[in-house]
């Protein structure tokens, strides 16, 4: 019995160098990017002016971005076109766009579902993403508009 407990304690050394040796190789896993999936926000308080005619204003108040690590985006917005400046009233629209991205570094590159709608660019910047929504994505201006969204919110 003596020779067995020697054993053991030859055994516990193993173990805890193989336990030792897979918290180190752990350490070196991290990955070198920051984690996307999750949704992204702001809401504009006041809103936001993306366009003016003579008539009325087209106004943002809201924009969501949500990212899975499939791949998969859907992007989310409210616009208000206000016309109380020339006697009418407002109205109001949500736009929804769902589709793919590719990530390159900090660079994503968002593909609408539809063939309709253009591909648009995303720059990842800490927990926020900035992108710029060209006019067939939602009808927010006459040119682009750039919107920044964000803190980034886990699913």
């Amino acid at each position: 019995m003596p020779g067995r407990g020697r054993g053991n304690t030859h055994m516990g050394s193993l173990r805890t160098l193989a336990f030792a040796a897979l918290l180190l190789a752990a350490c070196g896993t991290e990955p070198d990017e920051p984690e996307l999936q999750g949704s992204y926000s702001v809401a504009y308080d006041p809103a936001r002016l993306t366009s003016a005619t003579l008539n009325c204003d087209r106004l943002l108040t809201y924009a969501i971005l949500g990212m899975n690590d499939l791949g998969d985006f859907d992007l989310s917005f409210n616009v208000v076109d206000d016309c109380s400046r020339s006697g009418g009233g407002y109205s109001f629209f949500g736009v929804l766009r769902i589709g793919t991205y590719v990530r390159h570094g900090n660079e994503l590159t968002f593909t609408p579902d539809s063939a309709t709608y253009p591909v648009f660019s995303g720059i990842l910047d800490g927990e926020f993403v900035d992108f710029t929504l060209p006019p067939a994505i939602g009808n927010l201006a006459p040119g682009d508009v750039d919107i920044r969204v964000g803190p980034r919110h886990p699913y």
